[in-house]
């Protein structure tokens, strides 16, 4: 950052304090949606990496406030209103859907681990539009989603591995596999 010719001189000095300062630089320099950020790089969408702070600006950025702006903009008059602007909400559904999740998973894990008290179908519906709305706002990481996507089904069944926790699966070559031990995961 500190070497990107777009900022100017008093820019780099704040930074640069905020950096030393680590409490502040915490806040400001935050990587929880680093999906996002890969994904923006690999498509070079400054919208998304100025969201995701890898681009410096003045603002302090955050792009599940950006889409809980849009939601509520679309959403005012919804009775589902409290859910759109429930930041938890929003970012669990974005972070878990660009891993590969469907809404009927996100909505259950919504219950389970947020203690949502909301009928499945309707919170299935809410999930729905907040992934709409990503879309709506994001199409080129959508793009990039479904590339991924596409190479990962088409992998040969030699590098799945099962992931008790999360129910998942996990991507690793046959050279990793061997280097590490699944059972120091649990």
């Amino acid at each position: 950052v500190l070497g990107n010719t777009n900022i100017t001189i008093v820019q780099k000095i704040e930074l640069i304090k905020m950096i030393e300062n680590k409490n502040r630089a915490t806040i400001s320099i935050d990587a929880t949606s680093s999906v996002l950020q890969i994904l923006g790089c690999l498509v070079k969408n400054k919208k998304i990496l100025t969201l995701t702070n890898v681009l410096y600006h003045n603002d302090n950025n955050d792009i599940y406030n950006f889409l809980i702006n849009k939601l509520k903009e679309k959403y005012l008059n919804d009775y589902f209103y409290p859910y759109y602007s429930n930041r938890k909400i929003v970012k669990y559904t974005c972070m878990t859907f660009l891993y590969g999740s469907t809404s009927l998973y996100i909505a259950r894990a919504l219950i389970e681990n947020f203690n949502v008290f909301i009928l499945i179908k309707d919170l299935t519906e809410i999930v729905n539009n907040i992934i709409w709305i990503f879309k709506e706002e994001f199409p080129s990481i959508m793009k990039i989603k479904r590339l991924i996507n596409y190479y990962t089904k088409i992998l040969p069944k030699e590098c799945y591995i099962n992931y008790k926790i999360w129910d998942k699966k996990l991507i690793y070559s046959s050279a990793l596999k061997k280097k590490i031990s699944l059972y120091s995961i649990e």
